[in-house]
């Protein structure tokens, strides 16, 4: 750390700046710290004040483009032929890079969700469910809605015996909240 100081101090008063704190990583003259080729530091010219970055946060405010629900792929789901039709096997589905955006605020909604279903004759083909759930981002759709609309598309593709759709979003102003719905075939 006396190296960066002395270094400070025996530069010109054209080239440093007016507090030893005003060095960063942004700027062009770079300064040896106790001999270690990384870290380097440079010399930034000013640091911004706070009423600058205000005004600067101000031009941020921007909505950006809203996707509506048709932007959900649905003709991206694929099925295939269970060869245990009968068979009482439950097949469970997780993926917890869920993703989609809160139709008032734009920002992004994450979450985990469960699939769970006993097939009848057909089984969800994997990569298509992935590019299937892909699709929910970016798109302004409320967790229940989300919840209510996969479970829809995934029983009309595959017609199971029985399906369990859960969706549990990660906390959100210190709520936490869980949607599950289900669907049963008539007998």
């Amino acid at each position: 750390m006396y190296r960066f100081y002395a270094h400070w101090r025996n530069m010109s008063t054209r080239e440093r700046p007016e507090d030893p704190r005003h060095y960063s990583l942004s700027t062009s003259r770079r300064i040896d710290i106790m001999n270690a080729p990384y870290p380097t530091i440079r010399v930034k010219e000013r640091m911004a004040t706070i009423e600058s970055l205000r005004g600067r946060y101000r031009n941020l405010d921007r909505t950006p483009e809203e996707k509506t629900n048709a932007a959900i792929d649905r003709d991206c789901l694929l099925a295939f032929d269970y060869e245990y039709a009968g068979a009482d096997s439950e097949v469970v589905i997780e993926m917890n890079e869920f993703t989609a955006e809160c139709p008032w605020t734009g920002l992004p909604d994450f979450g985990s969700l469960e699939v769970r279903y006993i097939p009848d004759r057909l089984c969800i083909e994997l990569k298509s469910l992935k590019y299937y759930l892909l699709s929910y981002s970016g798109v302004h759709i409320v967790q229940e809605h989300a919840a209510n609309r996969i479970l829809n598309d995934l029983v009309a593709v595959c017609q199971p015996i029985r399906m369990t759709v859960t969706l549990d979003y990660n906390v959100r102003g210190g709520l936490h909240t869980t949607v599950t719905v289900k669907y049963e075939k008539d007998a």
